[in-house]
Parts: structure tokens; C-alpha cells; sequence
């Protein structure tokens, strides 16, 4: 198991050096020239050569870092390379992913293709279930709460059921209903879905936990107090799966 968690860090490390494209197909210009050691402290305001500043993205990505799931470097890179809104390879998502999870799935093959949000969902779910991160509702639940996406019938089948399950514990929330399973995940997606993974508190679950059921009162109930991420952080129309 360890050995393997090493593995795929060298792998995603090499395609981080080596790779000379934003997306698959698409060849990169304009990257800036400074230095890795401009990079500034996980507590500083991070140089525009780490991630950009107002990226809607950057709460979650320091949350990863700060947790060292990823070094400054490592996202430094991630931003010469593809960027926030470039397309990332399933090579990438594993990689910090079971680092996240302390896991790998059996028969893992790393790959350098894109993937869509379908296929993370699916993978992210597989590894949580695998690992026993945590529990995941089951079909049963998912079929009494009535949890469905607007845009279903786009689902090839793999990942309509784990897209569901990660929308119940609140690591993905859509956009207004939809999911958009066919579209190709972004590198700001994918740190924002393993950073909800990872914390809790930047969640949204769509159901209260089972210890604290919602109980009917005729006294006015006051708002239940903001998450630590402002909406002037993030943008809450982007934001993972």
C-alpha cells in the first residue's frame, strides 16, 4: 500500500514537469516566468504565480495545502501548466485523491486522459466506500429522500448512483439541479471536490445528520450561523461537482 501511494505521487510529479499542454491538445502560452522559490507561505497572500487571487477556487486549494495533501510547489505547477479552469487528467485526480483518502483501488491504472465529472463521481465514490472514509447512504436511502438530477438521462450509468451519494453527504452539490456528468472536470473542480472531501465544515449537505432531526417549533428560529467560507471567497456557481 505504501509503496504504491509513492508510486503515484512520482507519476503525477513527472506529468507535472514534463507535460507541455493546458489541456489534451491544446499547447500552453504564456506562462509566466518566475521563480519557484517566489512562492509565498500557505499563511501569506500566495504570489499570481501559485494560483490567482481571485480565482473563486483559492479557499479550497489552501485547505489542501494546509492539510499537506498538496505542496505549494505541486500547485504552483498545476497553475504554469493548466491553470485553475484547465482540463486535468484522471492521473492527477487519483493521485491526490489517495492522498485524501490514504487509499488506492486495486488494479489502479494511472492515465493521462481527461475525465469527466461522471467518472470522478464514480472513482471519488469507489475510494471513499473503499477505504471506509466514511458512510455512504444507501440506494434505499437515496430512493426515500427522492435525490435526482434535472439532466439524468446524460448519465452513461457508471456514476448516476455515486454522483447522488456524494450530493447527499454534500461533496457535490450541481448547479441549479443539473450535473453535467459529460463535461470534462477542471483542475479548480477537482481540488475543490477533494477539499470538501477532506473538511467537512465546507459542505452542504442536503439532509441534517441522523442525530440532529429537524424538529417542528412555532418560536421564530434564527439562520444557522455562515460557513467560514464568505460567498465573497468563493464563487457559489463553481465549486467542485
Amino acid at each position: 500500500m505504501h509503496k504504491s501511494l509513492i508510486a503515484l505521487a512520482a507519476a503525477a510529479t513527472l506529468l507535472l514537469t514534463q507535460s507541455p499542454t493546458r489541456s489534451l491538445g491544446a499547447e500552453t502560452n504564456g506562462v509566466q516566468n518566475v521563480s519557484l522559490e517566489e512562492s509565498a507561505s500557505v499563511s501569506a497572500s500566495w504570489a499570481p504565480s501559485v494560483w490567482p487571487a481571485t480565482h473563486w477556487s483559492l479557499p479550497y486549494v489552501r485547505v489542501l495545502v494546509e492539510a499537506q495533501i498538496l505542496s505549494l510547489y505541486e500547485v504552483e505547477m498545476l497553475n504554469r501548466r493548466i491553470g485553475p479552469d484547465g482540463l486535468i487528467s484522471s492521473a492527477y485526480f487519483e493521485t491526490y485523491a489517495s492522498r485524501t483518502l490514504k487509499t488506492i483501488l486495486p488494479g489502479t491504472v494511472l492515465s493521462s486522459n481527461s475525465m469527466t465529472r461522471e467518472q470522478m463521481a464514480d472513482t471519488l465514490y469507489r475510494m471513499i466506500t473503499y477505504s471506509s472514509y466514511e458512510a455512504m447512504p444507501t440506494p434505499e436511502q437515496l430512493d426515500r429522500d427522492q435525490l435526482i438530477w434535472k439532466d439524468a438521462e446524460h448519465f452513461s450509468g457508471v456514476g448516476y448512483q455515486a454522483s447522488l451519494a456524494l450530493r447527499w453527504t454534500g461533496i457535490a452539490s450541481g448547479n441549479d439541479g443539473y450535473y453535467h456528468p459529460q463535461r470534462l472536470v477542471t483542475a479548480a473542480e477537482v481540488l475543490t471536490t477533494l477539499a470538501k472531501t477532506k473538511e467537512n465544515r465546507l459542505r452542504t449537505p442536503l439532509q441534517p445528520a441522523p442525530e440532529e432531526p429537524v424538529v417542528q417549533t412555532t418560536e421564530t428560529c434564527t439562520e444557522a450561523a455562515a460557513p467560514e467560507l464568505s460567498t465573497s471567497d468563493v464563487n457559489e456557481t463553481s465549486s467542485g461537482l
